[in-house]
């Protein structure tokens, strides 16, 4: 766990230097007149990176308060829509949204359709499993177990690695919280996700025993929020915020706030 962190860690600050190269790289001067309110449109269940609080009606998580701390810094407010994830994406082309956020990872096929922050949060595919599985080494080792994952994601193109011929050992819960719940109702044995969401359940329900397998040389990958495609001057925007609370401690301060346990 602890090296974990610690390549998490590093990641982070290699973020912040990163980001501050390209300022200092490309000094483009935001246009004068600029939106003061943006449309986000987010999923309703994410957490710990984000979900929509249906008693106080507020989003919450990493990545909304996160956003938040850019837009104090640069000087807008957001409102917030909750879709579906199958009817996020296409927010953006219907005019229904001026970002999308959550989880999002930044893929060559997407960026053919929107474009993207700068990365937000790295993490690692894994898989959660109960007990009686935490001897397997590798995703293979679980092929023909009840392992859940979520459709439509990029977690989808794992699904032969896992399933019996038929493909009845699959279990495909709407939402992560579902996911989390099917593992502990026992519907399940494994729960295929990032890195970050596996970590934070792990440790918010240490009674169940819970145990993580990352592939050995696993890539990391990156979440970022997405924009309407050709919208340079909202991704430069949100891209400078990034890099302001990334250097004054503010992103280091969200983070620990949800993974410092861990």
């Amino acid at each position: 766990m602890s090296n974990y962190i610690a390549k998490m860690t590093l990641l982070l600050g290699i973020f912040a230097l990163t980001a501050c190269e390209k300022e200092q790289a490309n000094p483009n001067t935001p246009p004068k007149e600029v939106k003061s309110v943006y449309r986000v449109a987010s999923e309703l269940s994410k957490f710990p990176v984000v979900m929509h609080d249906t008693k106080t009606n507020k989003v919450e998580g990493f990545e909304a308060e996160l956003l938040q701390a850019v837009a104090e810094k640069q000087g807008f407010t957001v409102e917030y829509t909750i879709d579906t994830w199958q009817g996020l994406l296409n927010k953006l082309d219907n005019n229904q949204a001026d970002m999308l956020l959550g989880s999002i990872t930044i893929t060559d096929e997407r960026r053919q359709k929107m474009d993207f922050t700068d990365p937000v949060l790295p993490y690692k595919t894994g898989v959660m499993v109960i007990p009686k599985l935490a001897q397997a080494k590798s995703f293979s080792e679980l092929k023909g177990k009840k392992v859940n994952l979520r459709q439509n994601t990029v977690y989808e193109k794992l699904t032969p690695i896992f399933a019996n011929e038929s493909g009845s050992n699959m279990v495909y819960p709407e939402s992560v919280w579902g996911q989390v719940k099917s593992l502990i109702s026992g519907e399940s044995e494994a729960m295929v996700g990032a890195s970050i969401t596996l970590e934070y359940y792990k440790t918010r329900y240490p009674e169940h025993n819970f145990h993580i397998i990352y592939e050995a040389n696993s890539p990391i990958s990156h979440y970022g929020w997405a924009v309407k495609k050709g919208d340079n001057e909202l991704v430069h925007r949100l891209n400078m915020g990034l890099n302001k609370v990334k250097q004054d401690g503010t992103y280091d301060r969200i983070y620990q706030k949800y993974w410092s346990k861990q």
